[in-house]
């Protein structure tokens, strides 16, 4: 904010682009710590510093400029000449949000490492067909529940979209006139993260709205997982789930209502998918076990 305010706004951008290539060297770095004697970590230019200014700069992000000030504020006059502890800053900012802000602390602040997105796309002049999917550098956060800026390249102009990625694989269908070139993801630094394959799927475009409003609130977790994953859906009744390994043999069937387990310890470590088929439609995910 800083360089913001006295050296411009690439300048900024410019330092949090440095501070996000340093702490993305370690696929397991943490914020949250408890061993006091350990001066080094307590002074660590990369954990506590740069992944501790980042991590707010997305807080910022999450909460939008009018109520990440206001619950600094509120923070500041609460705990003022006292001293005060992480979840007495989340119940804080909650109070004065009125916003669950349990992932964010979760992910960002407990949580180790950070997500890497990969999409694909397709327009077609009508619509933007959008397939969003990211894994992370550590198992011990195995997803980011968090908005997400999307830079859309087009030669009629680019426009930037935000949307809420609430698991490891999103869709979306998003009215635009515009026929899109390529994608970037987070173009204004908000989020550690980096990026992968990003493609053009024509095959998208056979997306409707009811698969991808059972895409959105259908949710695998952990993936990646070495025991077990579990699968929820609270809106779907009398489904089928499938998981088949790459050749598409099948390892496990069963009937899906609302929530299944499928236990993967028995085995081997790779990828592996799954299909939900429902009345509602069909989703088909990739699991991978370690």
């Amino acid at each position: 904010m800083a360089y913001d305010h006295f050296r411009g706004h690439q300048a900024a951008q410019n330092k949090m682009q440095s501070v996000h290539d340093n702490v993305l060297q370690d696929s397991f770095a943490m914020v949250y710590f408890t061993d006091t004697n350990n001066v080094g970590r307590i002074f660590s230019k990369r954990l506590t510093y740069d992944k501790g200014s980042a991590v707010i700069h997305t807080l910022r992000f999450v909460l939008g400029d009018s109520l990440f000030f206001k619950g600094l504020r509120e923070f500041q006059s609460t705990f003022s000449f006292n001293t005060a502890s992480i979840d007495d800053l989340h119940i804080v900012l909650e109070t004065v949000s009125n916003m669950s802000l349990y992932d964010y602390f979760q992910q960002w602040l407990y949580g180790e490492g950070y997500p890497v997105y990969s999409a694909e796309y397709y327009s077609d002049g009508t619509n933007i067909y959008l397939k969003v999917t990211h894994v992370t550098s550590s198992p011990v956060t195995p997803v980011f529940k968090t908005p997400l800026e999307i830079k859309c390249l087009s030669v009629s102009g680019d426009t930037t979209l935000r949307v809420n990625i609430n698991q490891n694989t999103n869709t979306f269908i998003i009215p635009c006139s515009k026929i899109l070139n390529g994608l970037e993801f987070d173009p204004n630094n908000w989020l550690l993260n980096k990026e992968d394959l990003v493609v053009e799927n024509p095959a998208l475009v056979s997306l409707h709205v009811a698969n991808t409003e059972m895409e959105n609130q259908t949710l695998m977790y952990p993936n990646p997982s070495a025991d077990e994953v579990s699968i929820e859906n609270s809106t779907l009744r009398n489904a089928r789930y499938t998981l088949r390994d790459l050749n598409g043999s099948v390892l496990q069937e069963g009937n899906f209502d609302q929530k299944v387990i499928l236990q993967l310890s028995h085995l081997a470590a790779g990828v592996y998918f799954v299909e939900v088929i429902s009345s509602q439609g069909k989703i088909s995910r990739k699991l991978s076990k370690y």
